[in-house]
């Protein structure tokens, strides 16, 4: 068995990170889960795995911030973009190295905010480190093709495959409804 995490990008909100940001939250309750005889363990664990970035993972988490009980406003940082997606990164491979086999499903990938996109560009280069895998949707409606070339054409590196799939039919729902 593994773990099943979704997130949703989605055309309205586009605060950078926001996808990334609750996808973070539902992985460390899984964590927090995997802890539930032993919830002091569980912030340990948290704080061993932010441990040198707490002020960066507390200003990218409020929910990181409660964990170790750190004030945003209290905490500065110092680090260039590629330095705070790259330790952001760093955090989520460590959380998916301890959670085990996840995985990760991303819809709606055409309307992700540039912030996510490249932080999702670093987790990936080095999620075979990990037993997780991402698994990116999209709508493949015509108007959507220049943003998703985009966003495909930054992940590329790191893509294993692309698969298109035709939309469903009215008969395929049906059949999809009944077998749940």
């Amino acid at each position: 068995t593994g773990n099943l995490i979704t997130a949703k990008c989605t055309e309205i909100n586009q605060l950078p990170y926001a996808p990334l940001r609750l996808l973070l939250d539902d992985l460390l309750n899984l964590l927090e889960a995997s802890y539930q005889k032993n919830p002091q363990d569980y912030i340990l664990k948290v704080k061993k795995l932010a441990s040198g970035s707490e002020a960066l993972l507390s200003h990218f988490s409020p929910k990181i911030s409660f964990i170790l009980n750190t004030s945003q406003k209290e905490l500065s940082i110092d680090v260039d973009a590629d330095k705070f997606n790259e330790m952001v990164a760093r955090f989520f491979l460590d959380i998916f190295n301890s959670l085990g086999q996840t995985l990760l499903i991303i819809d709606d990938i055409q309307w992700i905010d540039q912030s996510s996109l490249t932080l999702l560009r670093n987790i990936s280069r080095n999620l075979s480190e990990t037993s997780t895998f991402i698994l990116l949707a999209s709508r493949n409606e015509d108007i959507y093709h220049s943003v998703l070339d985009k966003n495909v054409e930054l992940l590329k590196s790191n893509l294993k495959y692309e698969i298109e799939l035709r939309p469903f039919s009215s008969d395929d729902t049906k059949i999809y409804i009944k077998n749940l």
